[in-house]
């Protein structure tokens, strides 16, 4: 077994151990499963968005577009600061709402805004729907990221079945709680794992960040 592979194996376990025993003690509401009883700070809140925001297509998917078609690939940069600048001033409004009358999914806010059950169980749907390309998506570029690194063809299958089944082994047993210690540990690796493509791929390839200027 390559040193690759191992580290991604152990990567793996660590993620998913954390999500496991991201639940100290049985959900005594399912408030408390789906949205951690409203308790979450706001650095719990941005690692939990970093975590959602960051995934295998912004460091895979992205990458392969502006290989394949430059320029189109600019749109990631501008989209994310200017839907939050709107949700800037919508989510704080969403929240309170949430709060006060009890929401826990989209679907219950679109259920009571409109006064409409059937709209809010048809919004439950559609984003469950819309949800599952994406969740292939990342699953399938774990596996691509896994075979590309360790150099073997057969490792991605293995490797989307197991991220498949951690996933949805903590997410059942530790709710948002669960997601929330597995978001701390990705996000600091992701920020070395960029520290470090920051100081080795100039280093490769210039000798150097301060040779870069001349590139």
């Amino acid at each position: 077994m390559s040193v690759t592979l191992l580290v991604c194996i152990l990567g793996m376990v660590a993620i998913g151990g954390l999500g496991l025993l991201g639940r100290r003690r049985p959900a005594a509401s399912l408030e408390e499963w789906s949205v951690g009883g409203r308790n979450f700070g706001a650095f719990t809140t941005w690692v939990l968005q970093a975590g959602e925001i960051y995934t295998t297509f912004t460091f895979l998917g992205l990458a392969g577009l502006a290989f394949t078609s430059g320029v189109a690939v600019t749109y990631a940069l501008p989209y994310l600061p200017l839907a939050y600048v709107g949700l800037y001033a919508i989510t704080p409004v969403i929240w309170r709402m949430g709060r006060d009358r009890g929401y826990l999914t989209q679907g219950d806010f679109f259920a009571d805004r409109y006064a409409s059950r059937l709209f809010g169980g048809l919004t439950s749907a559609l984003g469950v729907l819309f949800l599952l390309p994406y969740l292939q998506l990342q699953i399938t570029g774990l596996g691509l990221v896994i075979e590309l690194a360790t150099g073997y063809e057969g490792a991605g299958t293995p490797a989307m079945i197991a991220a498949s089944v951690l996933v949805a082994a903590f997410v059942l047993w530790s709710g948002i709680q669960g997601v929330a210690k597995a978001a701390y540990l990705k996000d600091a690796l992701m920020v070395v794992a960029l520290l470090v493509l920051l100081v080795m791929v100039p280093a490769h390839y210039n000798g150097g960040i301060n040779h870069l200027e001349g590139c």
